[in-house]
């Protein structure tokens, strides 16, 4: 008889439709959930960049990610090719990520004071400057490498030719 009253009083109108036809508790009014949408740009960047791929180096056949080739390369141009724009791009770089880890040191040194320790930055700077001599060395060395390689070629490509690249003793 309560329920009789309740569906009584009851007026189904806009923004109130009928009892039968109102979700039960506990049920989804979309089960299926929001449709995914279109991923922004940055992520599929992201993805990509974040890939493994196969590269040759040093004549050994190496997987990296695609972000390590990319640099890998954009160095090796600015180096071996003297490509300016390869140079410029690299040393912008630089600077962000240097104004970047400045940034992130003037936020949190404060935090480190205030605890009695010295900057955590201390032990990555060192390591950095290591690793960045490594490199710088490692760089060199495949250059020479590199120059070594292409004067052996040319002198090759000479000797096809038909010039004699020994000299013949003088009479």
């Amino acid at each position: 008889m309560a329920d009789d009253h309740k569906t009584k009083d009851y007026s189904v109108g806009r923004g109130k439709p009928p009892k039968h036809s109102q979700f039960k508790p506990g049920q989804s009014g979309n089960p299926g959930g929001r449709p995914k949408g279109r991923k922004r740009i940055f992520m599929s960047m992201l993805e990509e960049i974040n890939k493994e791929i196969s590269i040759v180096e040093n004549g050994e056949i190496q997987k990296v990610l695609c972000g390590d080739a990319i640099a890998k390369r954009l160095i090796a141009n600015a180096i071996s090719k003297g490509d300016a724009n390869a140079l410029k791009l690299i040393l912008q770089l630089e600077q962000q990520a240097e104004d970047h880890l400045q940034s992130i040191q003037n936020e949190i040194a404060p935090i480190f004071s205030l605890a009695g320790l010295s900057s955590p930055f201390a032990a990555y700077n060192s390591y950095y400057e290591r690793y960045a001599e490594q490199e710088a060395e490692r760089y060199k060395k495949a250059l020479a490498a590199m120059m070594n390689e292409s004067y052996a070629m040319s002198k090759k490509a000479k000797d096809k030719r038909g010039r004699s690249t020994k000299k013949e003793p003088t009479k």
